[in-house]
């Protein structure tokens, strides 16, 4: 609706299995939650806080949706499969007569169950699949979208535009109704505005950072620098150009295995 690209499992991890589970623990007075996500929680006494860790297997490591977890949340958790792989987590399953040991992985949005994103939107938001001009970074019109709610920054696929070289979604006009593509080397970003900054090795915000960077769960990490004049506003300078830059996606900083903390791409 606003041109952003939201994660749905990060906000899921935020809202639902961090936030009100949370509250509903300490309604039965329990003192931990368990979760089955394939990440590690442990106790630095050295500077006396809780870090997040990888999971044990890169495949299926999902640090980078827990990125925003507080030391309060991270001091409850349990993540008893961390150092399991996903192969060794079904063979467990299977071997204590679980049913659902051999489930397929969600590929969509798991909670819709077998619906997909495009259709649950459509009908949660009808007013919001508005057709519109598709134009290139000169302003030229070269097609038409069926809806900005449809598209995110960076893809490929699905333009239903025919030209010469590979376009690629630059950016998304939401005052205008406009889909914005180009080439890829328009498409691509040396840097990147964050916002809603949560540091989890950090006390006080450090300012200034060089880490690697994850700006999409399943891209590799990339060598950066950070800069955060606040929690609210902070600056990444990637090593090189990246393409696919997404507002609404989220940003984590790594060092080794390490979550530093991480926000959201404005």
């Amino acid at each position: 609706l606003n041109g952003k690209t939201p994660n749905p499992c990060i906000e899921c991890n935020r809202k639902v299995k961090f936030g009100h589970l949370l509250k509903l623990a300490d309604l039965l007075e329990a003192n931990f939650i368990a979760t089955g996500h394939y990440a590690n929680i442990f106790y630095d006494q050295y500077h006396s806080r809780f870090l997040l860790k990888k999971g044990v297997n890169p495949e299926t490591d999902q640090s980078y949706f827990l990125y925003f977890l507080s030391q309060e949340q991270l001091s409850r958790i349990l993540f008893p499969l961390g150092n399991l792989t996903k192969e060794k987590t079904r063979k467990i399953a299977k071997d204590s007569g679980l049913k659902i040991h051999d489930k397929p992985s969600s590929q969509e949005i798991c909670f819709l169950g077998q619906t997909d994103h495009r259709s649950f939107l459509s009908k949660k938001f009808p007013g919001a699949f508005q057709p519109g001009p598709v134009v290139n970074t000169k302003g030229e019109i070269l097609g038409w979208h069926q809806g900005i709610i449809g598209y995110t920054v960076g893809q490929r696929k699905g333009l239903g535009i025919s030209a010469r070289k590979r376009l690629y979604i630059c950016g998304i006009d939401v005052v205008d109704n406009r889909i914005i593509v180009g080439t890829k080397e328009e498409s691509v970003k040396i840097k990147a505005s964050i916002t809603g900054v949560n540091w989890i090795a950090f006390v006080q915000n450090p300012r200034t950072l060089s880490l690697k960077v994850k700006i999409r769960y399943r891209q590799p990490e990339i060598p950066a620098h950070i800069w955060c004049k606040n929690n609210a506003h902070g600056e990444i300078w990637f090593s090189e150009p990246q393409q696919g830059v997404t507002p609404g996606q989220a940003a984590v900083f790594y060092d080794g295995d390490i979550v530093v903390g991480g926000g959201t791409i404005e």
